[in-house]
């Protein structure tokens, strides 16, 4: 583990350390969980957005669309009857 330090403002010190004190954490842990709830929160933000970015492109992809209709079609078709009922022997 590192260790370094900072400098915060007062009132941010002073809220972190009220903080951390009424649930139970010192300040340091309390750091800790803040940095690391930040980056994971930077990390979905940005994972979303590659996602949409990904979509995005999709949706400009003439071959996609057209085999993304060709599946939705044959997801809407109907499906052949079944007369022996095998299901029911198994």
């Amino acid at each position: 583990m590192r260790t370094f330090s900072i400098t915060l403002p007062n009132d941010l010190a002073d809220s972190s350390q009220e903080m951390a004190e009424t649930i139970g954490l010192t300040r340091a842990q309390f750091i800790r969980i803040a940095i690391q709830h930040e980056l994971q929160r930077v990390q979905r933000k940005k994972t979303l957005e590659e996602m949409a970015d990904s979509f995005s492109t999709l949706q400009k992809n003439k071959k996609y669309l057209k085999e993304g209709a060709a599946l939705e079609q044959e997801f809407s078709s109907s499906l052949p009857e079944e007369r022996d009922e095998w299901w029911t022997q198994l």
